[in-house]
């Protein structure tokens, strides 16, 4: 395993990158598999 004290910037940096690049990832997905009607909120739902 990883031992984070002995971890240099670049390892923090690459691994932190990493980290950022699946969550966008995972984010872009779910949203592109989601109905755009499920995502809107018009206020025409709100008023009578």
């Amino acid at each position: 395993m990883l031992d984070p004290e002995q971890l240099t910037f670049a390892q923090w940096f690459w691994i932190v990158f990493v980290m950022i690049l699946i969550v966008v990832f995972l984010c872009r997905c779910i949203d592109l598999n989601v109905e755009p009607e499920l995502l809107m909120i018009t206020p025409t739902h709100l008023t009578p």
